[in-house]
């Protein structure tokens, strides 16, 4: 059963409120200016942020903003999290921000969604056959809770594929040089251990 339509009118009336499934994201360097009130007045130790790739821009889209959680390429950092600037690119604006966080003697943490990636995405194009697959041939969605997140692809972490899970061991240590003090795994299982559900990093001294 497909879940009810919202009218556009109520839509507009929980924006009007600030209410959105998934608000607008800010840029990196928004987020500088607050880190003295995050780590000093707030007193916290650790910064976590939602995963930072690109997302579907077409189809496939949750809502107008789309879900951070439908990434396109786990290699790249999305260019709407960053200000256009000619002298640095998306994932050089990304590590201003972690040595910022750095500079403060705070930790920062990203969300590595490894158990779906949004449709269309650059691996699910290149290695098809790596996705999870319905009956009837189709792709199948991830979900929880009763509801089907119909703007990702599940990947197949089934024992024979080895290449998929060297694939993501390889993209853990390609991160290293951006220095974030750990990555969460999402929706981290026995199938996926050697991924690491959550690997801690030494920021360097």
């Amino acid at each position: 059963e497909q879940p009810p339509v919202v009218p556009q009118e109520q839509i507009a009336l929980l924006d009007a409120e600030g209410y959105t499934v998934i608000p607008p994201a800010g840029k990196f360097r928004d987020m500088i200016p607050h880190l003295d009130h995050i780590f000093k007045d707030m007193g916290f130790k650790n910064l976590m942020l939602l995963p930072i790739h690109p997302v579907p821009t077409t189809f496939a889209r949750m809502g107008r903003f789309g879900s951070p959680y439908a990434s396109m390429d786990f290699k790249d950092v999305n260019p709407a999290l960053a200000v256009f600037d000619r002298k640095s690119t998306p994932l050089e604006q990304f590590v201003e921000l972690i040595d910022e966080v750095h500079a403060r003697d705070g930790r920062i943490f990203i969300d590595l969604p490894i158990n779906h990636t949004g449709w269309a995405s650059h691996l699910q194009v290149d290695h098809p056959e790596w996705f999870e697959r319905q009956d009837d041939d189709a792709f199948k969605s991830p979900g929880a809770w009763g509801v089907t997140w119909e703007d990702l692809s599940e990947l197949d972490y089934d024992p024979v594929s080895r290449r998929l899970k060297a694939g993501f061991v390889d993209l853990a240590r390609c991160q290293e040089p951006v220095a974030t003090n750990a990555v969460k795994n999402d929706a981290c299982s026995p199938a996926r251990a050697s991924t690491h559900c959550f690997r801690p990093r030494r920021a360097p001294q």
